[in-house]
């Protein structure tokens, strides 16, 4: 969202990892951080991690200073902002250029965009990249090919070598071992019919 903006994506993720291990140590429930509150923090023009450290600052305060007064709050009030912020982060072009690159593309989008309807966003990003795997394994069996390629002959056999062969006619009839397919003992020296 931050476009020409450093960002560390790895120090992030430690961070939250780091917070949710605390978390849990007090009791609470580990989670990820929230897109439509980081959304809300970018687009009001964020651009330093202080931005971040206020807004959690502020929201410590009001869940331990304002908890009865923000409990007073409908909740079709808070889902008419949640739907506000939401409708603010979708960008239109992001969304007609994933449904032009690829069909797969738009196939995982839209299935997960019913199952978060539907269900819930942890099974949304299960399905999603389910169906991700799926469609991946598929692009890779239809480019994959077979080519047969001629072995060499991993025993190569003197020309002057006879060989000791079975047949149903003949046994052990002299012939020359020209062949590594031939199968049977063989000698430098003529072998006699037995």
């Amino acid at each position: 969202m931050a476009v020409g903006a450093r960002h560390n994506p790895d120090r992030e993720l430690f961070g939250q990892g780091l917070a949710n291990i605390a978390t849990s140590l007090f009791g609470g429930v580990p989670a990820t951080g929230a897109i439509a509150r980081t959304a809300v923090n970018v687009r009001s023009g964020a651009r330093t991690r202080l931005a971040a450290l206020t807004h959690a600052v502020i929201l410590a305060a009001i869940v331990y200073l304002a908890a009865g007064f923000v409990a007073q709050i409908p909740l079709a009030a808070l889902a008419g902002v949640l739907l506000a912020t939401t409708v603010r982060m979708v960008e239109t072009a992001s969304i007609l250029a994933i449904t032009r690159a690829a069909r797969a593309d738009t196939v995982v989008m839209v299935a997960t965009f019913l199952v978060t309807v539907v269900f819930d966003l942890v099974t949304a990003v299960a399905v999603g990249v389910g169906f991700a795997a799926i469609l991946a394994l598929r692009a890779v069996a239809r480019s994959a090919r077979i080519e047969q390629v001629p072995l060499e002959p991993t025993t190569t056999w003197p020309r002057n070598t006879t060989c000791s062969v079975s047949t149903s006619s003949r046994t052990g009839s002299a012939a020359p071992c020209s062949s590594p397919l031939r199968t049977g003992s063989c000698s430098n020296s003529p072998t006699s019919p037995t």
